[in-house]
């Protein structure tokens, strides 16, 4: 329902921005401005998603919010800590991409203005939104529900079908997109139960897709500010372009997935056995 509300708001928004700009030929020059529509739309989806959510934890739940994991004592580290992950890890992987000439980097024209509007607020809000969704509401509900392995199976799946066709790769690349995007959400619940909280998740999420955009290039389709643009010299179904997942792309997901559980989610389960 969110969702729905949310395209119809941002596609009004879109509207009357381009009428503004273009007049009469406003419709025409739509396909030239996906990205504007990408952005309205996601300012007016990820708020009412929060507010949904919250309202939920509040007045039919009736529970606090740190229940979700937004508490109050130590957020800005764990969100440090989190961001310096998802950086160091798309650095580790451009760097890794360029050194074995598996993708060409260009530098491209930005638009500084566009670029602190995503920096600032459009990533902080996707991050801390689906987060909140799934690995805050959903992740503790389904946990109730069924074990915290049901919980992390059916948020994995879930966050999977959000990203469905974003790219709007090949039936290939949708294939390979399929295990990658399900180790990634269960990476970000094992960072969740790691810590406690959903601070360090949120703070990854944020600058992995920030780090991601504005280093690697986002879409084509989308158009979002990147300080490169990026081309793969290896067939696509092994390193997908902008948006687009190829097998080293998914081994790359899987490895980091192995390192948050050994390096963070093991040693969590130690301090709760030894604590009893």
């Amino acid at each position: 329902m969110a969702g729905g509300v949310g395209l119809v708001l941002g596609g009004f928004v879109v509207v009357l921005w381009l009428f503004g700009k273009y007049g009469p030929q406003a419709m025409q020059r739509l396909h030239q401005e996906i990205g504007a529509f990408v952005l309205a739309c996601s300012f007016t989806i990820y708020p009412l998603l929060i507010l949904i959510t919250v309202l939920f934890v509040w007045f039919v739940d009736r529970r606090p919010l740190s229940s979700v994991g937004l508490t109050k004592e130590g957020w800005l580290k764990d969100l440090a800590i989190g961001a310096g992950i998802g950086i160091g890890f798309v650095v580790a992987m451009a760097a890794l991409y360029r050194l074995a000439g598996w993708l060409r980097f260009e530098p491209a024209p930005i638009s500084v203005g566009m670029w602190l509007v995503t920096t600032l607020l459009l990533y902080p809000l996707i991050g801390f939104a689906e987060e909140l969704v799934f690995r805050g509401y959903l992740l503790s509900t389904l946990e109730e529900w069924g074990g915290r392995k049901v919980a992390m199976a059916v948020t994995a799946v879930l966050f999977w079908t959000l990203h469905i066709g974003y790219g709007t790769g090949s039936p290939v690349n949708e294939l390979i997109a399929i295990p990658t995007y399900l180790a990634v959400g269960v990476t970000f619940a094992l960072c969740r139960y790691s810590v406690g909280n959903l601070w360090l998740p949120i703070g990854l999420h944020t600058a992995y897709n920030w780090a991601a955009f504005s280093l690697m290039g986002s879409p084509k389709e989308i158009g979002f500010p990147s300080f490169f643009t990026t081309e793969p010299t290896v067939p696509h179904w092994l390193v997908g372009p902008p948006g687009k997942v190829g097998l080293i792309d998914m081994g790359a997901a899987f490895l980091f997935l192995a390192a948050i559980y050994f390096a963070l989610y093991r040693p969590s389960l130690r301090r709760q056995v030894t604590n009893r």
